[in-house]
């Protein structure tokens, strides 16, 4: 498993690749309240290089308040590389 994880404002943005599912990697977000992690968001993609993308863009939004991501529901998305 290829693991990275950064915090910002108490949110922790968690980045992953799990053999064990193939090559799919996963950008969580979670939020620690009172000890516990609560999952805020889950998003698949096909390749390292949109993930650290939306990781990017993520952890800029979390920068500047977390509005947009507390508007959004936890679930899974696969996206495609563009052609």
């Amino acid at each position: 498993m290829t693991a990275q994880s950064q915090t910002i404002n108490g949110y922790t943005i968690d980045l992953r690749q799990r053999t064990d599912i193939g090559s799919v990697w996963t950008v969580r977000t979670y939020k620690r309240i009172l000890g516990f992690k609560r999952l805020i968001s889950s998003d698949w993609f096909l390749n390292r290089e949109q993930a650290d993308i939306f990781a990017t863009q993520l952890a800029a939004e979390l920068q500047h308040g977390a509005g947009l991501i507390t508007q959004r529901h936890p679930g899974w998305v696969l996206r495609r590389p563009a052609r």
